[in-house]
């Protein structure tokens, strides 16, 4: 766990003596995210969808990416924040239509979290596995640990974690609401 020095001994006190499912239904927290490891014994790399390429597009040629609309959760692009895209996978149609984007940022040394978006007129042919895949296969190649999440009620994204080769390897809250308990702490 992690957490300023004031909220950490609210959890703490709040945590104390309660077990793993207890713990998860504090009032404090709020929504359930389910992450997600590459099963190394497993995966396999999966082709592209028929008629569709993929691409790898590095750190200095995302930014090109940025000003096409509907991939929000796999394109994070500030240069001056160090939650930029590094590595973007795209799923393209002969004509150079972009489909689908599959995307990773730094966070730590090693670790890659991956986003992915597909087009709604491309979802449910196995673009967004097959996406997730290609891209998580470039990153254990160069060296990172990527990891794929999504909050528990997507039943859809944690469908595509599994088909890319993923498996549940923790869960952590969403957001947390420390409300009314802060101020107790210091009465």
């Amino acid at each position: 766990m992690s957490a300023t020095p004031e909220r950490l001994s609210i959890a703490k006190a709040q945590m104390q003596g309660q077990d793993r499912d207890r713990i998860f239904s504090l009032p404090f927290i709020r929504g359930l995210v389910l992450n997600f490891l590459p099963d190394l014994q497993i995966i396999q790399p999966q082709s592209p969808p028929a008629n569709v390429t993929f691409e790898v597009v590095e750190r200095d040629e995302i930014v090109k990416l940025c000003e096409i609309n509907g991939f929000d959760n796999a394109l994070i692009y500030d240069p001056a924040s160090p939650m930029t895209n590094d590595l973007v996978v795209t799923a393209r149609q002969q004509d150079g239509t972009i489909l689908g984007m599959a995307g990773s940022c730094h966070m730590g040394v090693k670790l890659r979290p991956i986003g992915i978006d597909v087009l709604p007129e491309y979802r449910h042919c196995g673009l967004a596995a097959s996406l997730v895949n290609s891209l998580t296969f470039e990153l254990l190649h160069r060296g990172y640990v990527p990891y794929y999440n999504t909050v528990s009620s997507n039943i859809a994204s944690q469908r595509v974690a599994h088909r890319a080769g993923y498996y549940v390897a923790w869960v952590s809250d969403h957001h947390c609401n420390f409300e009314g308990l802060e101020s107790s702490l210091s009465e």
